[in-house]
């Protein structure tokens, strides 16, 4: 059997995340090298990084995972430590 090469382990990955109903995959970034996964970008929870990550690793042809994702609630934009009684 053909070793699978990055763009085709991307693509896998990538429609792993997509297609998990348990996570939105959209924020998502994905760079394969040499086997090794990268997840850039943003998700809501902690547990929707965990996830993500645990996810990729099922997939043998991955060698290592490095997540990079941030947490990134929807519908909040800008400082949230914001005081709207300040002057």
């Amino acid at each position: 059997m053909d070793e699978m090469n990055d763009n085709e382990l991307r693509i896998l990955v990538e429609q792993r995340l997509r297609s998990d109903p348990t996570i939105d995959a959209t924020g998502i970034d994905v760079v394969v090298e040499s086997g090794f996964v990268n997840l850039n970008g943003h998700v809501e929870t902690k547990d929707d990084r965990a996830w993500a990550e645990a996810l990729i690793r099922q997939i043998p042809e991955v060698k290592d995972v490095f997540n990079y994702l941030s947490l990134e609630r929807k519908g909040i934009v800008g400082d949230t430590n914001f005081n709207h009684n300040m002057i």
